[in-house]
């Protein structure tokens, strides 16, 4: 066996004898009874919440020991109603009521026919308290642009004297002027919180997530407009609701600049506060990286530390390909050349490893951190710059067009990706794979606040838009509205005293301090802008500095600086979203202490759909929980054309630009398609 770049370490030889076994059948291992799956409770860590919970069976391939056994594939007839995700909850994943025809296919091995062996069953999935009727208590609204008022609704469903709360209270809404023409831009309305946890004694659903029935209103511009809320859920015969919202006055803008200074200070705070003393060693790449990329001096002592860290823990971290490549972004920060690290090529070990590419997010931080590195790949190495183009753009043109963005880390993973490819836009294979992405994006954006549900996958869309050159806060783009954008919606994450956190209202941790640190300081560094460091970062927590670059003038047309609550609007609402100290989140899970934040993150691990202990329980929250006997097994660039110029953003594809994150443990695990 040789080492990956024959430098690195010692050569072993190995013998290995093996033979091939042959699969004989595939079958589902899923509802082979076909009976109607009743759904109920969602999975809180899936993208806002909308995934319901994840049957973790998978197809039973014969005999056992077949070569071939883990290598099927799973399709869809109707990915809207269910698909079998890959990323995050590995299994059979329901989406909506409805039917669908799964199919699984082992591509390797044939049947008496010649065919591809493969097996097929329909699965009908049904709502525990489906919607019988909404209704507007209150028809009529007026405010001023910029705030948020509470849309008064009643819900009713089939099963309420059961005890069950709406299954799915979504409403899809389309904003007309009193005449009937389109109204866009005007006002937003959007869920006050993706669920909560539901504790009520007795009740059938008692003890799982569910998604809340409060909506509330976002006025944006001045006008009226007939605001129609379509149930998602007609199968309890609901109809549409309709309310008339006027908005009066002009929003003040907030300054973006200063909000993202604020925003970097905060998080670098908090990154202070809990850096132990024995900081820096292996593990913490994406802290050094970050703080490197932002030009705030490390103390050298620190950076011998990790140095001497990386050598004493190579064989670790060049054993799995994330890992080589989180510590290749590191030192490309640090200006290191990861072609000559201490007699050991990085770079080498990333694009000749024969085994990158089991996972997509290989693909694109080898491609991120080659990049960052600025290093050269020869014509001959396994993984080309090309062949990682490639890849890239399959991946992004594929799950574009997939509909089956469940979870969190799916949608971060696509950001990654775009970032990724953005140097290589120019090449048409790769521009079309930006587009789609970037589409596929904006169809998950919440349109009246531009969030995305979280302060991680705010993060990494931001840097995805700025690696691009586009500006996150320019309405054509599709990623902001007359009042809100990206910057606004990840300030809403900010947490007290400091820092970020994944769920508004909640403690900060370190995975979301330091992405939204690292994606508003390249937005500083995209408006032309650098913050200046009192002090840099040193093993004793310090003070670190609140001045301003000499000179430093923000730019654009804003005027003075909104309060944090002015600037994200009403905030996210989502504070009661509580969850389990292990369960991950679309950043990894919280980690509030002295602990290193990145060492073994490559480990496949499944996320925890199971309900919080009793003490991250909210009395009186809804939630849900399937107990019908039937209900399915639980896991505990716009290519639009843009009008007039934009503000001048430096593209942020040098070094910075690829110093991002791993977002979250079902980023790190999203299959290859």
């Amino acid at each position: 066996m040789t080492p990956r770049d024959g430098s690195c370490e010692r050569i072993h030889t190995v013998t290995l004898t093996s033979s091939y076994v042959a699969a004989t059948s595939i079958s589902m291992g899923y509802n082979e009874d076909g009976q109607t799956v009743t759904i109920h409770g969602r999975n809180p860590l899936s993208a806002r919440g909308a995934a319901f919970l994840t049957d973790h069976a998978r197809p039973v391939v014969t005999p056992d020991n077949a070569s071939n056994r883990d290598a099927f594939s799973v399709t869809s007839s109707n990915p809207k109603v269910a698909a079998y995700t890959t990323s995050g909850e590995i299994g059979y994943t329901p989406l909506a009521a409805g039917t669908t025809t799964f199919t699984a296919t082992l591509p390797h091995d044939l049947d008496a026919a010649g065919k591809p062996l493969s097996a097929q069953v329909t699965a009908t999935y049904a709502y525990a308290n489906p919607l019988a009727r909404v209704t507007a208590n209150t028809t009529e609204y007026t405010l001023k642009a910029g705030k948020t008022t509470k849309l008064d609704l009643a819900f009713e469903g089939k099963r309420d004297a059961e005890g069950y709360s709406i299954t799915e209270p979504g409403l899809v809404w389309t904003f007309k002027t009193p005449e009937g023409e389109d109204a866009a831009g005007i006002v937003g309305i959007e869920r006050a919180a993706n669920g909560a946890w539901k504790h009520k004694a007795g009740a059938p659903d008692d003890g799982l997530f569910l998604p809340t029935c409060d909506y509330r209103i976002v006025a944006l511009a001045p006008g009226t407009v007939v605001a129609t809320g379509t149930p998602v859920d007609t199968t309890g015969g609901a109809k549409p609701v309709t309310v008339t919202i006027t908005v009066d006055g002009v929003a003040k803008k907030p300054d973006l600049v200063k909000l993202a200074e604020k925003g970097a200070r905060s998080a670098a705070a908090h990154l202070d506060a809990v850096r132990p003393a024995s900081a820096y060693e292996y593990g913490w790449e994406w802290e050094i990286a970050a703080f490197a990329q932002a030009g705030r001096a490390i103390d050298p002592s620190m950076i011998e530390t990790y140095l001497a860290s990386l050598e004493a823990n190579k064989s670790v971290w060049l054993a799995t390909p994330t890992d080589t490549e989180r510590v290749a972004i590191a030192l490309a920060a640090l200006d290191r050349d990861i072609a000559s690290f201490n007699g050991c090529n990085v770079a080498a070990a990333i694009y000749n490893n024969k085994e990158l590419g089991a996972t997509i997010n290989e693909v694109a931080f080898a491609l991120l951190a080659l990049d960052a590195a600025q290093a050269d790949v020869p014509a001959e190495a396994v993984w080309t710059r090309d062949r990682m183009v490639a890849e890239l753009a399959s991946y992004l043109t594929t799950a574009a067009a997939s509909d089956e963005l469940a979870y969190a880390g799916d949608i971060d993973m696509m950001a990654i990706a775009i970032r990724a490819l953005a140097p290589y836009a120019a090449q048409p294979q790769a521009d079309r794979a930006i587009e789609a992405g970037l589409d596929a994006l904006r169809a998950q954006i919440n349109t009246a606040t531009c969030d995305f549900g979280s302060a991680e996958t705010d993060s990494q869309v931001l840097q995805a838009l700025l690696a691009l050159g586009k500006d996150p806060a320019n309405p054509a783009n599709g990623f902001a509205n007359a009042r809100f954008n990206l910057i606004t919606a990840l300030m809403g994450y900010e947490a007290e005293p400091h820092g970020f956190s994944h769920v508004a209202g909640t403690a900060a941790d370190i995975m979301a301090s330091t992405q939204a640190f690292q994606a508003l300081t390249a937005y500083l560094h995209a408006s032309g802008k650098q913050l200046s460091w009192k002090d840099g970062v040193s093993p004793v927590p310090g003070e670190q500095g609140d001045q301003q670059q000499d000179g430093f003038q923000p730019d654009g047309p804003q005027q003075g600086e909104d309060s944090q609550a002015e600037a994200t609007g009403a905030g996210q609402d989502q504070a009661h979203q509580n969850q389990t100290p292990d369960q991950g989140t679309s950043a990894a899970s919280n980690t509030t202490g002295a602990q290193k934040p990145n060492a073994g993150q490559s480990d496949a691990k499944a996320q925890d759909q199971s309900e919080p202990t009793e003490a991250a329980k909210d009395d009186g929250d809804t939630a849900d929980k399937a107990s019908d006997k039937r209900t399915h097994r639980a896991s505990s660039r716009n290519v639009s054309e843009e009008t007039g110029p934009e503000p001048r953003l430096i593209p942020f594809v040098g070094i910075g630009a690829s110093l991002v994150l791993l977002a979250a443990a079902a980023v790190l695990f999203v299959r290859k398609r």
